[in-house]
């Protein structure tokens, strides 16, 4: 097994974890300072999963408030936690709290609450601890970024090397649907008959040539299908886009240039930061109305590093790739339903929450 691990990533660090238990061959990944930094992070993480095995001992109180880093302002109700455990407490009114603590044994207690970039503090609890303070970060304000996404396969395998091979198809050969969402031959055959070469003239159906609802006068002429299948770009639409100007399947393939949005939108789909960057998702008196993206799901772009998820305690803060923030919707099927709830507008009037056959009334 190498022995060089001062340059060693976390990615090189999981591999390590896992050669333990067989399932890889430990390889240290070069990754510069702020891997060399994540290693030691990691490996701090996973001693205190470690501790956290061990019986526990004598437990004592320790109080303290959950502050805005930006302006010293108590938040309230934020979730305050041990790192790597499933329960906690919450902030109060004044941003005050009180948890019970292993006493003498350091540990790393976090906090998070959604608009906040989550953050933690380490100390050894005692009888005679001071009050504790935890200074949360608010998200970034200002304009959206114009492209505010990475490719999968440079900002997210080095630390999450198991998921991203799930998603990709790395090591498989088998790519998962989401991943190949831009790609996918038989949605551009369906749409333009762009898949395999055909167009338009290509037997079967092609909406752009056989589509009734476009001979009707349908205004969404691009079928609706870029909003789902090609998310990096429809995301960052503004809401009030007209109909006839949203994203369509041929504004990104294979022929995009390198390096480009549009290019990793044909090449990655639905990549990870569709969902990890998804703030919300609208719904109107308990309906989603037309496809999620359209309109529906809003994605923050003002800082390319963040990243929501379902942990209060995740504190990773690594600028322009990963700043954990925690957002409850990441717990909720919701999240999901953006593209996979779908609602055709029948009649073609804009409605889409007015009741139409079941067949064509959703798409799951």
């Amino acid at each position: 097994m190498p022995t060089d691990c001062t340059a060693g990533s976390e990615i090189g660090f999981l591999r390590f974890l896992r050669s333990i238990r067989g399932e890889a061959t430990f390889e240290p990944v070069r990754f510069g300072i702020v891997g060399g930094v994540n290693y030691l992070r990691l490996f701090a993480g996973v001693i205190v999963v470690f501790i956290s095995m061990v019986p526990p001992a004598n437990s004592v109180p320790v109080s303290g408030v959950v502050r805005s880093k930006a302006d010293q302002s108590p938040i309230a109700g934020a979730e305050v936690r041990v790192e790597s455990a499933t329960q906690g407490v919450v902030a109060s009114m004044s941003g005050t709290f009180s948890i019970d603590l292993p006493s003498g044994i350091m540990v790393t207690l976090a906090a998070g609450k959604f608009g906040f970039i989550n953050s933690s503090i380490r100390l050894t609890p005692s009888a005679n601890s001071a009050p504790v303070v935890i200074h949360l970060e608010p998200l970034a304000s200002g304009p959206p970024l114009s492209n505010p996404f990475h490719d999968p396969s440079v900002a997210c395998t080095y630390c999450h090397a198991y998921y991203y091979e799930g998603w990709s198809g790395a090591g498989s050969g088998v790519a998962s649907r989401h991943a190949t969402a831009g790609s996918n031959t038989w949605v551009r055959d369906l749409v333009d008959g762009s898949g395999t070469g055909g167009g338009l003239g290509q037997p079967g159906y092609v909406f752009k040539r056989d589509s009734t609802s476009l001979a009707a006068g349908n205004p969404y002429t691009t079928g609706l299908c870029a909003e789902c299948h090609l998310p990096l770009l429809s995301s960052l639409l503004p809401e009030d886009t007209p109909a006839g100007a949203r994203v369509d399947l041929s504004d990104a393939a294979a022929s995009s240039p390198e390096g480009s949005l549009e290019r990793l939108a044909y090449d990655a789909g639905v990549a990870c930061e569709v969902c990890h960057k998804t703030e919300s998702v609208q719904q109107a008196n308990g309906e989603f109305g037309r496809t999620g993206f359209f309109g529906k799901a809003k994605l923050f772009a003002n800082d390319d590093g963040v990243q929501f998820g379902p942990l209060p305690d995740s504190d990773v803060d690594i600028p322009h790739i990963m700043r954990a923030a925690y957002n409850p919707l990441h717990t909720e099927s919701r999240l999901c339903a953006a593209c996979h709830e779908y609602r055709m507008d029948h009649d073609f009037d804009g409605d889409f929450d007015e009741a139409g056959s079941p067949g064509a009334d959703h798409l799951f």
